[in-house]
């Protein structure tokens, strides 16, 4: 069977870092939605690098996350093992999305795993600086209306061990990555 793996958390906590492991590590498919959506974003928001206005919550962003979907079912028919790289903040507030958008409307048949990437505010403020990604811009220069504004990052999906893992990508736990990324590692093989 194959793995769909969800690498979740906010802007800047890692989770294209972690993803990237994990697909290099266990030869699955990576898929990022900055990679695959940006040039379609940037071109339909006449909003240059918005993230925050009306128009790209409501049409753009679920266009990216369609897509984003559409290329993983197509790899995981092909028998294929993937890994997402995406905030999904939306979607994992709503327990059943997976069940209902993964399981129902698309009918795959994978096994999921969820990696949650944790961080604090200054974590995630220290490493949109060092990104430097025009996305990023207004979340820096309004941080504190950001960090009001947005709900709890807090995944709803299942907690069940064998389908949650909650990876610290704090700076002060830098130095566990390695350790965090082979038990990560491990983790995933063991529903294989």
């Amino acid at each position: 069977m194959t793995t769909l793996v969800f690498v979740v958390g906010v802007a800047g906590a890692g989770k294209s870092t972690v993803g990237k492991k994990i697909a290099e590590q266990l030869r699955y498919v990576y898929l990022d939605k900055d990679t695959i959506a940006q040039p379609f974003v940037e071109a339909l928001n006449p909003i240059k690098n918005d993230r925050e206005s009306t128009l790209y919550l409501n049409t753009i962003r679920p266009l990216e996350y369609q897509v984003l979907l559409d290329v993983a079912e197509e790899n995981l028919r092909l028998g294929q093992s993937v890994v997402l790289s995406a905030p999904f903040g939306q979607e994992v507030l709503d327990p059943a999305w997976i069940d209902r958008e993964i399981f129902h409307q698309r009918q795959i048949q994978a096994q999921i795993k969820i990696v949650s990437i944790k961080v604090d505010p200054s974590t995630e403020w220290k490493r949109l600086s060092m990104r430097k990604e025009a996305r990023d811009q207004w979340k820096l220069e309004h941080w504190a209306q950001y960090q009001q504004q947005r709900p709890t990052f807090d995944v709803k999906w299942s907690r069940d061990p064998a389908v949650y893992f909650e990876f610290d990508n704090r700076l002060q736990a830098e130095q566990n990555f390695d350790q965090q990324l082979s038990q990560l590692m491990a983790w995933i093989a063991e529903g294989n």
